[in-house]
């Protein structure tokens, strides 16, 4: 389900879409409503600061993608922006990410093995779910993987699912999309 946040400051909604940015924009979002939050992690601080963000005029919203076409309309004056990203490295970077939720709901035992594996290298693994990931990934490859998504489809979570379902291209106007390779280009 898309994330909308709105900056009631300058009329402006950003839908974010899972591997696309989200937390860059999420934090420049704070950052026009004028909340620095430095180098802490921008979704705990949203889920924290919830009501500070909202007296600063940044309110969340989670909107189904099929409803975000009638909240718009319910905001006609604001403008509307998204990042989209090529597909390709999007598909990857979910599943470098993400494989390890692939696994718990279609390779149950993978996902349950690798994590045996996880806890008998001790401590300094435990919290690190890349760690994980890299040992899902050693048993599901990526071709395996699509073929999967392929197989089981997209909808069951939101970093697989099409860019352009996710963000209702076709039945929201977008003032702005862009494109994520040149976000960081002038960094």
């Amino acid at each position: 389900m898309p994330m909308v946040v709105v900056v009631e400051k300058y009329n402006l909604c950003i839908v974010l879409s899972p591997k696309v940015a989200s937390t860059t924009m999420l934090k420049f979002a704070m950052s026009l409503s004028g909340v620095d939050i430095g180098e802490r992690n921008a979704r705990k601080y949203a889920r924290h600061e919830r009501k500070f963000l909202q007296e600063n005029g940044f309110v969340i919203r989670f909107i189904p993608s099929h409803s975000l076409c009638e909240f718009a309309k319910q905001h006609p004056s604001y403008k509307w922006v998204a990042v989209i990203r090529n597909p390709y490295s999007r598909s990857i970077s979910s599943y470098k990410s993400k494989v390890r939720r692939y696994a718990r709901k279609f390779q149950l035992g993978t996902y349950v093995w690798t994590g045996l594996i996880k806890s008998l290298k001790g401590p300094k693994v435990w919290d690190d779910s890349r760690y994980h990931a890299k040992e899902v990934a050693k048993r599901i490859i990526f071709v395996d993987f699509l073929k999967g998504l392929q197989r089981h489809g997209l909808d069951w979570n939101g970093h697989f699912q099409l860019q352009t379902d996710y963000l209702a291209i076709g039945n929201i106007s977008y003032d702005l999309l862009i494109r994520q390779a040149l976000l960081h280009k002038s960094a």
